[in-house]
This record gives structure tokens, sequence and C-alpha cells, in this order.
């Protein structure tokens, strides 16, 4: 892809070639892919020229940066060092954490304990949900130092979450140069229930929750795409190679998806029972879960313009416990994560406390264009949400009977 400097709010991305390419001589396939493969979504400066810096103060935002913290004190501190040894620990962890759950679901099946198989489906579900953390790390080529582990179990993830890697990677470049900004953010855009707003009324609450259509709406995407129709807006603008790459990759998946199912029919017991068990159904489950999470990145934050935003108006940091944090792969640190992309997960906390002290030296509080902000952890974001709700209906139903009358 070559090189790239591109304006992301009040400060630059600077996108950088990867180093590596997957080097395969014997097949042609895979060499296709590796024409494509994923570049580094490097930091934002936090502090950009006078000229810049007076742009954001004059926008509608009013909030800044941490003025004297700069990307080469962070690289001086070894806050971009990524880690082979922290990498694999952490997924270690993770899938450990699976085998905890499937282990929990295959004894409740075995004892035909059905309900009890059903409340054990859940922290599986949730479990489940985070590999997309995973793979958005790898992706971000911070997962691991050695760039061929992050572009071959991104592709494994990204199977297992019905998400092409590389497709991801174009839509979440977008999302990072775009953030909240409703003409742009890819996330802003498409008919996604995702998208939707569970404030407008009860049914659009619960349904917003419920996870559906749990990610499956992508599979015809990616049939789409098989087929070389790469008409995503975030797409369009890729060069030739990355097309291609996106297609590929959407082929070996559907083709993936379409043996598994057809083993699943002709080995019910032996295929398809599992797959449901220990796939499919966590999965589904894990959809409304990892809704409600994402939804404390962005929602009610500030939206505009790109060039009028930064990471501090537009994203949330959720404060929660080391658990689900851990699980999460330290995601809940979004500001941290949106301001310096390429501060790798493990060294989040690390940022954030810097990110703290940084504004304590001037004298401030960590500010936050979210409201509410995430200090009440996710309980009290989506108490909060639930309340709005309720307040929306309330209004709605004010409003009808003023017209009736």
């Amino acid at each position: 892809f070559g090189s790239s400097i591109i304006v992301y709010g009040s400060s630059l991305i600077h996108i950088e070639q990867s180093t590596a390419q997957l080097y395969i001589g014997r097949s042609r396939c895979l060499a296709l892919l590796s024409e494509g493969s994923m570049e580094n979504m490097d930091e934002i400066a936090t502090v950009g020229s006078k000229e810049k810096e007076k742009d954001v103060k004059d926008s509608t935002t009013a909030i800044l940066p941490p003025q004297g913290l700069k990307a080469s004190e962070l690289r001086a501190a070894g806050l971009l060092e990524t880690s082979d040894a922290e990498g694999l620990m952490q997924l270690a962890f993770h899938v450990g954490v699976l085998a905890i759950c499937a282990s929990s679901v295959a004894w409740c099946y075995s004892k035909g304990f059905w309900g009890l198989l059903l409340l054990a489906e859940l922290p599986f579900g949730v479990a489940i949900s985070f590999l997309f953390n995973a793979l958005h790390e790898m992706i971000h080529n911070t997962a691991f130092a050695t760039p061929w582990l992050n572009h071959v179990l991104s592709q494994v993830l990204g199977f297992l979450t019905f998400r092409g890697a590389m497709w991801l990677w174009c839509f979440h470049w977008a999302h990072h140069r775009f953030t909240n900004d409703p003409a742009k953010d890819p996330e802003l855009s498409g008919g996604s229930m995702d998208l939707d707003d569970p404030t407008r009324s009860l049914a659009g609450y619960v349904a917003f929750l419920s996870g559906y259509p749990f990610g499956f709406e992508r599979v015809p995407n990616m049939f789409r795409r098989a087929f070389g129709d790469c008409s995503d807006p975030w797409l369009e603008t890729k060069p030739a190679a990355t097309k291609r790459y996106v297609r590929i990759e959407a082929v070996l998946y559907c083709t993936g998806y379409s043996l598994l199912g057809l083993l699943a029919l002709l080995l019910p017991a032996r295929v398809g029972l599992p797959l449901v068990l220990y796939w499919l159904l966590p999965h589904c489950l894990g959809a409304g879960h990892l809704r409600i999470y994402q939804f404390a990145e962005h929602r009610a934050c500030t939206m505009g313009t790109h060039t009028d935003t930064n990471a501090w108006v537009c994203s949330r940091t959720t404060a929660t416990w080391w658990l689900y944090r851990k699980l999460a792969w330290q995601m809940p640190y979004h500001v941290e994560h949106h301001a310096f992309p390429n501060v790798p997960f493990h060294k989040l906390s690390a940022l954030h406390e810097m990110i703290k002290a940084q504004y304590s030296k001037e004298n401030k509080e960590v500010p936050s264009g979210c409201n509410p902000d995430g200090k009440n952890g996710y309980t009290g974001l989506h108490i909060e949400t639930f309340k709005r709700m309720l307040t929306n209906m309330s209004s709605a139903k004010s409003s009808k009977a003023a017209k009736a009358a």
C-alpha cells in the first residue's frame, strides 16, 4: 500500500506499510493474499501544530488532549513495544476461559441438565464474543510482535466471528479515521440493528440487547464479496490487491461455512450438535453481550465532522473490574486506544495512568465528550440509557396525546 499521512480529527495518523509479507512460493492463492497484507494503524499525535491546536479550540468540542504528552515519550517509555509473550499469554488465558466454559456445557449436556446447560452457555457466550476483541487487536498488528502470528490468527478468528479479517481491517481503518463522523464513520452507516437507537422504545431496547440477527447477516454479504462485489464504501478506494485479498478471503470463508453446513446435515450428532453447543449457540448469546459492550465505546459521545473532533470527545473509557477488562483485551481503555492505536493491549493500562498524570500536571480532570462518561461502568451507562428510553417513551406518548386532543 505504501505510506500515507491522513488527517484524523485535530491530529495525524501515520499509516506505515507493514514490514511483513507472507512469503509463500507454491500457492498462488496465498501469494495473492500476501500482496494485501495489513498495515499498522499508527499513533495519533496528541499535539499538533499551533494552527491545528487553534482549530480545535475554536471547534464546538473545546476539549483538548493532554498538551504535554507526545508519541515520542510513549516510544521512550516502551509503550509501543509489542510482545509475542504477552500476546500468547493473553490468548492462552482467553482459550483457557473458553475451555472451562465448554467443559461446563459438556458436563451439563452429559447429565441432561438442560436448564443448567443454558445458564452455562451464558458465560460461554461472553467469552466467545470477546474473540472479536482478540481479532481487533490482531488486525491492528499489536497482539503479537511477529507479524505472521497476527495475520494467520486473525484469519482463524475472523472465520469464527463471521468477519473477514482483511475486510474488517478496511472497515476499522475508516472507523479510526472518521470516528463518530455521521457522514463517514462506517460504524454509523448501513442498515444493521447494531446502529439502532435503543432509547426510542422498549421494544427497540429489547431488540437491541438481544443481539439479533447475531452477526449472521454478514454471511450473505460475504458471499456477495466472494462473487466480486466489493462495493462497500470502505473498500471502494482500496488498491486492487486489497480487494483481491478481500475477495479470496470471502471465497475461503464461504467455502468453509458451506462445508461445515453440509457436514452438519450429513452427521448431525457428530458434527451438527457440537457446532451448535460449542460455537453457534454461544455466539448467538454472546452477540447481545457484545452489542452491550460496544455500545459503551462511542454511543452518546460527541459526533461531528472528523476534522473537529478527537479521541477525547468521541470515545469513552469505561471503568470495569479486572477480569472483564482482561477478557476484553483491555479495550475498555477505549479513549487511549483511539488516541494511540499502535499501543498494544497490554500497555493500555500504563498509558491510562500516564494520561491521568499528564492531565494532573495541567491541573485538569481527564475530560470526556460523552454523556454519561464511563466512570460508573457498564451498568451505570446502561441504567442511564434505560432511563432515557423511558423518558423518550413518555415524551412520545405525551406528544401523541396532545395531537389527539
